[in-house]
């Protein structure tokens, strides 16, 4: 449980900040667009799924 903890902080933060940067430089960022985000993150730091196949 704490390594799952652990694995979220650094996509959560890494999350917010591209979160932050889109909004700064295209206006508010919608719930869909929000969510396309979250999914895409999920994936590239291996949650839900397993982790992504090395290229």
């Amino acid at each position: 449980m704490a390594a799952e903890a652990v694995g979220r902080e650094p996509r959560g933060r890494i999350l917010d900040g591209y979160l932050a940067d889109q909004e700064r430089r295209n206006g508010p960022v919608s719930d869909r667009a929000r969510q396309w985000a979250e999914e895409i993150f999920d994936r590239a730091f291996g949650q839900e799924g397993g982790r992504p196949a090395a290229g």
